[in-house]
């Protein structure tokens, strides 16, 4: 379900407009009454969803790169057997929506600076996705279509 965050003076009204619509509008409550909540919980929520994603990817470019891939997959089948299918899932999305992804990640890096908090992990993760957006061109030096394969190469 569509969830859209909301959050100022008239985000009560704005929620009543939604109320018989398939989207859930929902109110973002910040410490001091912030007029960017919702943009606030977005970021938050991305950084998670698609830095996440971006981490994955890294991790399984560093092991391809480093010749352990395999023993690294066996490692996550054994501790964390979700993993191998998430990034396979992240390479794909990437792909196909890492160029916009790009921009995302920078807003969420200036995020974590203006909050005090590093924001070097979310300008990598931006690069990561630029990366990955370029890896079906010829210029990339690998197959088109080719998947987590091509993904990986255009990170390294």
């Amino acid at each position: 379900r569509t969830r859209l965050y909301l959050c100022g003076e008239r985000a009560a009204e704005v929620r009543a407009l939604f109320a018989r619509s398939a989207l859930e509008a929902r109110i973002a409550e910040g410490a001091h009454g912030e007029p960017y909540a919702a943009s606030a919980v977005k970021m938050a929520y991305a950084a998670w969803t698609k830095g996440t994603g971006a981490l994955l990817l890294a991790c399984r470019a560093l092991a391809r790169a480093e010749g352990v891939e395999r023993t690294l997959l066996e490692e996550w089948g054994l501790s964390q057997p979700a993993l191998r299918a998430q990034s396979e899932r992240s390479a794909d999305a990437a792909a196909a929506k890492g160029w916009r992804w790009v921009a995302e990640m920078e807003e969420i890096a200036a995020s974590m600076a203006a909050a005090g908090l590093p924001p070097e992990f979310h300008q990598a993760a931006a690069e990561i996705f630029d990366r990955a957006s370029h890896a079906d061109e010829p210029s990339a030096g690998v197959a088109p279509g080719a998947g987590l394969d091509t993904v990986l190469s255009a990170l390294t």
